[in-house]
């Protein structure tokens, strides 16, 4: 696994509890940029499914650096 892929593994580990942390302390949403939406409960799930998305990449597509 290269450094790029750790890279992408590590920012969504912390999408995923981001958005996790966002359901929570809904004040923590307006950090979270999602155009047109007001509502912090979909933002953190847009959050965690963006950090899924970003796992994915991280292990199935190989990064030549």
């Amino acid at each position: 696994m290269g450094l790029t892929s750790l890279i992408f593994l590590a920012t969504g580990v912390f999408l995923i509890l981001f958005g996790f942390t966002a359901m929570f302390y809904p004040n923590l949403s307006r950090w979270i940029n999602a155009a047109g939406i007001k509502s912090p409960m979909l933002k953190a799930l847009i959050c965690m499914l963006t950090g899924v998305v970003f796992i994915i990449l991280s292990v199935t597509v190989n990064f030549p650096v």
